[in-house]
Parts: C-alpha cells; structure tokens; sequence
C-alpha cells in the first residue's frame, strides 16, 4: 500500500480502538469505579441525558467514520485528489521561473519595451502574457495561484475537444490582449461576444466572408489591396511566396517545378500591377486572357526599378510554347479563385486611398476578425493577409527599436488568436511563423482539437514541427489515446512510497482452535520502497473536471488550472468599455456646452460696450 494509505490506516485503527474502549466504558455502571467518565460531562455541559450516553454516540460516529473514510479512499474521486495534490506538481519556483504572473512579470523587461520596470512589477497578467487560470493542483501552498505563459514564449498550443470551454478560453485571450491582434474562427461567435472590450484598445475590422450581413454596428469591413506595396519586389515576391504555398498542388505532376514557375510570374504581375496603378481584378484578367504583353510593357517602362529577370520572366511567357504557357497561367490562376465571390474581391481590391494601412493598424492596436471555414479558396487570402500584416509588424518593430544596437521588437505584442486553426489556416506555415517571430514580440496562439487534425492536414512532420514550434501546450481534453500516451510521457513523474506490512501468528493447533485475543507470539514487520509513476496517466484524462486545463511549459514543472469564463469577462469588458465611451462622450457634451455658454458670454460683453468705446 501507498504511505499516505499506510498511515490513515492506522490512525483510523487508533479511532476504532479508542472508541470502542470509551464506548465500554461509558456503558459500564458508575459504582464500578468509572466515575470520571460521567462526572466531568455532566459538570461541563447540563445535559438531560444520561453523560455515558453521549460519549457513547460520540463513539459511535468516531469508529463509523472511520470506515466511511477507509471506504471514500477507494473511490475515484480520491484518487484523482491524491494525484492532483502530489509535489511534482508546478509549485513555488516553477512559478517564479516559467509559468508563474512573478516570471512574466520579469521577463517583461524584453516583451514589453514600453513599460517602465515599476509598471512591470505591478502589471496585470494580460499585458505581460497569457492568462490562463488558477492552479488546482500540487500542495496546499501551490494551489490558488495564477498561471500565465510570457510574451517570450512566442506562441502555445491549445487542444480541447469539442464541449471542452475551448472557445471560453480564447474569449478571455481576445478581451486582454494588450496590442493589435488577429482573431481566426469558423463562428462569429468571439467577434460578437469581444468587439466591444476591443473597440476600446484600437479600431476593429472583419474580414467574414461568412457573415457579412451580420458584422457588429461598430465593425467596419475589412478594404485592403493584395496589390499594394509590391512595386517593391521584394515584397512582391513574398505576397506571391504567400498565395502559392497556401495553394494546394499535391495531385498535380511535378507540382514543384509548375509552382516554382508561377510563383515567378505571379510575382512580375504583382509588381506590374502596382507600378501600373491597376487593381486585383486588371491582374486577374492578365493571367486568365494570358496578356502578358501589358504586364512587359509597364515592367519595360520602370526598367530602373525591377530586375531584367523579372521583365525577362514574362516575355518568356509571352513565346513559350501554348501548353508551357497555359500549364504555368493556370497554376497561378489558382491562387485568385476567391475572386469569383464579389464581396471577396472588393475587400481585397480596394482603391489606394481607403486601403487599411497596416503599419497604422499595428501601432493603433487595432483588431482584425477573420471568420472563415476550410474553403480551399480562401486559403490564399488568409495566408497572404497574414504574411503582410507579420512584415507590417516587423517593419514598425524595426522603426521602433530605438536605434542600432537594439533588437527590434514590438512595444505592445502582436497576437494571432486562430481557432479550429487546422481549418481556418491550412494554407499558412505556421510551424516557420512561430519560429521565426519569437523574438520580434509576435505571438501565436493556435487551438484545435486535436493532434490528428494537425496531421492531417499538415502530414507527420509538419504537425510535429508545428507542436515544436509552439512550445506551451494548454490541453482541455483529449479522447486520442496516441495523444494520451505521449503527455503521459511528457508531463514525467511522481513518486510514490510503499509500505508493505508483513504478519506472522503461531500456528499451533490450541492458537487455531482457541485464538490468540492477546496476540502472544504475534510479530509484525514493515518496509517501506519508493517507486516513480506517471505523475498524469493517460487514464486520468478520462476525469479531467471540464473548465479545468493541464499546462504543459516548455521548462519546469506541469500544472492542473481552473480557467476562468471567458464569455463572462467579455461581457464585463464590454460593459466597462460601453461606459467609458458614455463618460467620454458626456464629458465632450459637457466641454462643448460650457464652450458655447463661455462665447455667448463673450458676445454678451462686448454687445454691452458702447460704440466707440465710450462708458454710458
């Protein structure tokens, strides 16, 4: 048996002994010499009963529960207390060190730039990280304390089945964030529950292809042109990286080589249309019609600002053979097929001068809600979006650092929220984002539900390199047994002391008839042995309460947390929001009021003066 089971036994073993000798005693008749059992009862408490009867119920209830005890530990319910209340559990300095408000608190000096350090050591977590909830697991001491991922992490993985309050959670994500943010989902159901705390930190847009008659009144529609900025080759060329990668080709014969071609040409055509001044659709009917004649002759004209490869790129097309020519126009004409859908087109077609400027949308802290599903037509869209608004990111980073010498990172995180991300970001390597933008202050939080989906639609090793990658796991639940197995194996273990208690009796044939009430010749013997078990077993899973979440760091310790009600904090943020916007709109009445009182006083002043400037 387990130590802490060795010892209740024998204090329930003392409580029975105890008990039962009070009871015998307390039955006895008080001229027996047991006066003392009755005496002081009485004279402590008047009771209208006999004293010996109260401590004989009293012994009673002891010695029954006793048993009621040694039965509950046998129970699940105990079992999974005595495993969420083990000391490997995160504790005191996994809190202070990785997962704790203290360790977000001191690594707020790199992630947040524009805090002072006074105003870092009293930060709220949501500025200097993820809040994910109170911790219900480890020692006494260890419970109660919030659990929050730095900015440093640079990304995290939440998994949870559906029912699991996946969504409750990213709902109280989105309220906090401190600085632009980009939501993906499949339902508007986080734009509406959160739009309102967040119209309060910046603007807000959505791009919803599907809902668009149902966007929140202070949700404008997302207007961006795809075209913009790529009279720049450069970023040119990375658009079209964007929408080629997220276009899927695998069926296609030597998909590489045609995907290679019409990245290049897709790239010439981007910068042609820029430097001509035309929109999406003009590039579109190029590709469609093959005319790339055009497309040459506004490359030719801005010779000294393109490379001859690129000029060179498209007068291939224009004599290459017909089958090359289409082969490579329709590999690229793959990628525009979310043009086919008007309100699609129009929001990424927009004319220069009421296109959404990036760069100010990430120093404004705006917010952007992507409500899209698993359409492969889209996939592009998203990929391209993000990828510009990751170089617009980088772009005011590197504006921002302060001079040479200094890293460049945001002055207030950039947080991409991307639920069922295996649906609504298919198209975008994520795995390369989160490697890569750690450091510049850009964060990654990618929910599923589970780790099959990420294989599924990014094969074995992308879905492993994406796990990498996103270093925290927040898993809610997991019915996989794979997925079991392995944060058995990752979570580590526990250890556990056993007791083994060996009995030896006369075997007599007088002690076998009679018995031994006085135990003579009786010994008894313990050892004790230590062992290490799985400190989480992938049974255990089984009884994770819901709204509960295990954490996973990438250093330290794990953790059991209560993860609080995301749709309740929205609605409080939104109401706080929707008051201060009260208040400040009572107070600009009030200014301009008392403006307007001020000048009719003024004019009343100077209708009184005489003309000329003489007293009456």
């Amino acid at each position: 048996m387990e130590q802490h089971e060795y010892r209740a036994r024998r204090r329930e073993r003392a409580v029975r002994v105890y008990g039962g000798a009070a009871a015998s005693l307390a039955g006895a008749d008080l001229t027996s010499g047991l006066y003392w059992l009755d005496v002081p009862m009485d004279a402590l408490v008047d009771l209208p009963w006999h004293g010996g009867a109260t401590v004989l119920a009293l012994s009673t209830v002891a010695v029954g529960a006793s048993f009621w005890t040694r039965q509950r530990r046998t129970s699940l319910a105990y079992q999974r207390q005595q495993v969420l209340h083990a000391r490997e559990w995160a504790g005191r300095t996994d809190r202070r060190k990785t997962i704790g408000l203290a360790a977000a608190r001191a690594g707020a000096a790199g992630t947040r730039p524009d805090l002072t350090r006074w105003e870092a050591l009293r930060a709220p977590a949501a500025e200097v990280g993820i809040p994910v909830g109170t911790t219900v697991s480890g020692p006494r001491s260890a419970r109660g304390h919030e659990v929050v991922i730095s900015w440093d992490e640079g990304g995290a993985l939440v998994l949870g089945e559906p029912g699991s309050r996946k969504s409750t959670f990213l709902a109280s994500v989105v309220v906090g964030a401190p600085g632009a943010q980009v939501v993906v989902s499949t339902k508007p159901e986080l734009m509406e529950a959160t739009w309102l705390s967040r119209a309060a930190r910046g603007p807000v847009y959505a791009f919803a292809p599907l809902c668009w008659d149902a966007l929140p009144e202070g949700v404008r529609p997302l207007r961006w042109s795809l075209v913009a900025g790529c009279a720049d080759p450069h970023v040119a060329s990375r658009r079209a990286r964007a929408l080629m990668e997220a276009t899927a080709s695998a069926g296609l014969a030597n998909s590489s080589f045609w995907e290679g071609k019409g990245r290049a040409v897709l790239t010439a055509l981007l910068c042609a249309a820029d430097l001509a001044g035309v929109g999406l659709r003009t590039l579109a009917r190029w590709l469609q019609e093959e005319r790339y004649s055009e497309a040459v002759e506004v490359l030719d004209r801005w010779s000294d600002r393109v490379e001859e490869s690129m000029i060179s790129t498209l007068r291939q097309m224009t004599g290459a053979a017909d089958r090359t020519a289409s082969s490579v126009s329709h590999t690229a004409s793959a990628v525009l097929e979310f043009l086919q859908d008007s309100r699609v087109a129009t929001a990424l077609d927009a004319d220069r001068d009421e296109a959404l400027d990036l760069h100010a949308f990430v120093r404004a802290g705006g917010t952007l809600y992507m409500v899209t599903d698993n359409s492969p037509a889209l996939g592009p869209v998203m990929a391209a979006i993000w990828d510009s608004i990751v170089t617009a990111a980088k772009d005011v980073a590197m504006s921002d650092s302060g001079g040479p010498g200094r890293h460049p990172r945001l002055q207030r995180p950039l947080l991409l929220t991307a639920d069922e991300v295996d649906k609504t970001m298919p198209g975008v390597p994520l795995d390369d984002y989160a490697a890569e933008l750690r450091g510049w202050g850009i964060f990654t939080l990618a929910a599923t539900q589970n780790r099959a989906r990420l294989v599924k639609r990014w094969g074995q090793e992308g879905a492993a390199a994406l796990c990498n990658s996103l270093q925290v796991h927040v898993i809610l639940s997991i019915n996989s047994g794979e997925d079991r197995a392995y944060y058995e194996k990752r979570i580590g273990t526990r250890r556990i002391e056993h007791v083994n208690v060996s009995t030896s009796a006369p075997s007599t044939l007088a002690h076998r008839l009679l018995g031994n009430p006085s135990r003579e010749g009786h010994s008894q013997s313990t050892s004790a042995s230590v062992e290490r078990a799985p400190l989480w077993s992938a049974e255990m899973w089984s009884y994770l309460e819901r709204g509960h979440a295990l954490v996973v760091p990438t250093r330290g310790a794990a953790a059991v947390v209560s993860i609080p009600n995301g749709w309740k904090n929205a609605e409080l943020a939104g109401q706080k929001a929707a008051a201060a916007a009260e208040a400040r709109e009572f107070a600009q009445a009030e200014a301009e009021r008392r403006a307007a009182e001020a000048a009719k006083r003024a004019a009343d002043r100077t209708a009184d003066v005489p003309q000329g400037g003489e007293l009456a």
